[in-house]
């Protein structure tokens, strides 16, 4: 059972957000700038004046909501557990629920990325219930990367 630690986790999310969100700004400035490249009128009134000036367009917070569930490890994980082939690593381990699935009591996990007024990325990690677990000890299964 490949498994990722929750806060690994969570930082990956980050890292890819601030990716996107770069690719996403150099696309729209492009695009923008293709777009008002030549003056165009209507009604006499230049339409493309300021418009490669679109500074607010950037990612300001974004919500990533999940559901993890008790996860069993696999019978052959078990095995080589067993014959100390392979390390379990210390915490539990969980799985996201499915679609439609009845979660029985398990996880809520939000991941929060925003930007500070410093124009900084953070991310904010919450558990619910709070209290149970910290997110280095939450391991997430079947999750590939």
């Amino acid at each position: 059972m490949k498994a990722i630690r929750l806060d690994q986790w969570a930082l990956s999310i980050l890292n890819e957000t601030i990716r996107a969100d770069a690719g996403f700004q150099v696309n729209q400035r492009s695009a923008w700038q293709e777009f008002a490249r030549e003056p165009m009128f209507f009604n006499g009134v230049d339409i493309t004046a300021g418009m490669q000036h679109q500074r607010n367009l950037v990612v300001q917070e974004l919500t990533f909501g999940f559901e993890l569930l008790p996860a069993r490890p696999g019978f052959f994980e078990r095995l080589l557990r067993t014959f100390g082939l392979r390390r379990a690593g210390a915490g539990q381990y969980y799985r996201l629920a499915r679609p439609g699935e009845v979660p029985p009591p398990g996880i809520s996990v939000k991941i929060i990325v925003s930007r500070d007024a410093e124009n900084r990325y953070r991310s904010d990690l919450k558990i619910e219930p709070g209290g149970t677990l910290k997110p280095e000890e939450i391991h997430v299964a079947g999750i590939t990367g």
